[in-house]
């Protein structure tokens, strides 16, 4: 599997962002909420997004080395989804929600248990073949 984070695995399309908050799903854990959506597609993909919100974090600084973080978690542990991808392209966008600063190994931890969780959401919803 490709370790990397290409454009083409990011959620980019204001078209997309909307269709993820207003059609998609969201849980919460710890301080980071995962907005998802699972939509038919010929050709299945995964698309992700980052945001920290400036109202959190007043520095740029900041809000760009949680992101930074989070996108390194993600593109070491995006095998994760993409062995039990087929039939429906997933829309993610991850969002952190608390005005701390947050260590690596505790954005990991906490970035693993959503990956898990949308992993297991996305096997429980395919259909069954007799």
């Amino acid at each position: 599997m490709d370790a990397s984070f290409p454009k083409k695995e990011r959620l980019c399309k204001k078209k997309e962002f909307d269709l993820v908050f207003s059609k998609g799903k969201a849980f919460y854990f710890s301080f980071l909420k995962a907005q998802y959506l699972f939509i038919k597609s010929d050709k299945p993909e995964i698309k992700v997004a980052f945001t920290v919100p400036s109202k959190k974090h007043k520095k740029a600084v900041d809000r760009n080395y949680l992101k930074r973080i989070m996108r390194e978690i993600y593109r070491k542990n995006k095998h994760l989804l993409h062995q039990t991808l087929c039939e429906q392209s997933i829309y993610i966008t991850f969002i952190f929600l608390t005005n701390e600063m947050v260590t690596y190994k505790q954005m990991e931890s906490v970035l693993l248990v959503l990956l898990h969780q949308i992993q297991e959401k996305y096997t429980n919803q395919l259909p069954r073949h007799p």
